[in-house]
């Protein structure tokens, strides 16, 4: 038998509108929002993907090496 560890990436796409004079100041804006509405546990209305897209993205063989699985 072989020993793996498996890296898995969960994201999730959200959508926020700000007017700004620039591009800097409209990410800046936006954060500022998506803080808010993650403390507010709003976040999920401005969600485009509906639920966190997870895939598998990368996958190593550690056998025969001292980095032990977790069991």
């Amino acid at each position: 038998m072989k020993n793996y560890k498996i890296e898995i990436t969960q994201s999730e796409t959200y959508v926020f509108d700000a007017e700004a004079e620039n591009v800097g100041e409209a990410s800046a804006i936006a954060l500022i929002i998506f803080r808010e509405a993650e403390k507010l546990g709003i976040l999920h209305y401005n969600s485009t993907t509906g639920e966190a897209e997870t895939i598998v993205t990368n996958v190593y063989d550690v056998t025969g090496t001292d980095d032990a699985p977790q069991k």
